[in-house]
């Protein structure tokens, strides 16, 4: 059994530690890119320069591939990928393996932590976008946008989650590796295969949610059916949150049942 005190307590000292000067830098910076890069759009009118598309879509599709992407990826790369081989070098994994459920409440405790570390950064930094673009429809735009943040950092964050326990010392790679091939590459792929992308359920959302059907045809030409499906909103939303949960219980049975070296044992 986890003891959830166990995990409050991960998580309570990992946000402690993300208080330290380097953290929040980092924390700064995730926040403040799209924020710049939005405003460097505006500033050249790149943005504008598209006749085929209405400019709130062409706003929302920008802000979209910057922070439930982007800045996410960067923020649960940071966090997540590094969880198990930190505490070994660290020499505190001997500890953490002793103690009844100490190893799973780290893993789920630091899951958390880095979750709501990035929705932070991410949140930050759309809002602070959305108002140097002055889009027409920007409530509506936020809201999307920001659920559609939180559900991307659950989902990537459990996936994320896996890898590190799996690949301990090249977590990183493989979860770089991983999101080019399948997140920017095979989910766009005209075929069942793209399904078993977080991306997928994310862009089939952000379609559903700002009603653009009528836009399809614009953003997926003739592939339009394939890449933005005709299911419920509320089937994605159920799917990516049984994956990210089946993804950390199955990392919490493999770190339970793994036998880890330490870093004084190499």
């Amino acid at each position: 059994m986890i003891a959830v005190p166990n995990i409050l307590a991960v998580f309570r000292f990992e946000w402690r530690r993300s208080l330290a000067l380097t953290r929040l830098a980092w924390w700064f910076v995730m926040a403040a890119f799209p924020a710049t890069l939005t405003g460097v759009l505006v500033w050249r009118r790149v943005v504008m320069e598209d006749p085929n598309l209405p400019i709130d879509p062409r706003w929302t599709l920008v802000l979209y591939a910057l922070v439930p992407n982007v800045v996410c990826y960067m923020g649960l790369l940071l966090w997540v990928t590094p969880a198990v081989h930190a505490e070994l070098q660290g020499r505190s994994w001997s500890y953490l393996a002793v103690r009844p459920g100490g190893k799973v409440a780290m893993l789920v405790g630091k899951y958390f932590a880095a979750v709501t570390w990035t929705v932070l950064a991410a949140w930050t930094g759309l809002s602070a976008s959305i108002v140097v673009a002055r889009p027409s429809h920007a409530g509506r735009m936020l809201l999307v946008l920001a659920v559609l943040t939180l559900l991307s950092c659950i989902a990537y964050g459990a996936l994320y989650a896996l890898v590190a326990v799996v690949f301990r010392r090249r977590a990183m790679v493989v979860a770089v590796a991983y999101t080019l091939i399948f997140e920017f590459i095979v989910t766009y792929v005209p075929a069942v295969i793209n399904q078993l992308t977080v991306q997928y359920r994310l862009r089939c959302l952000l379609v559903g949610w700002m009603d653009w059907e009528d836009q399809q045809q614009l953003l997926g030409g003739p592939m339009a059916p394939a890449l933005f499906g005709t299911a419920p909103w509320w089937q994605h939303v159920l799917i990516l949150l049984a994956t990210a949960a089946g993804l950390l219980a199955i990392s919490a049975a493999v770190l339970r049942q793994s036998e880890l070296v330490t870093a004084d044992e190499v």
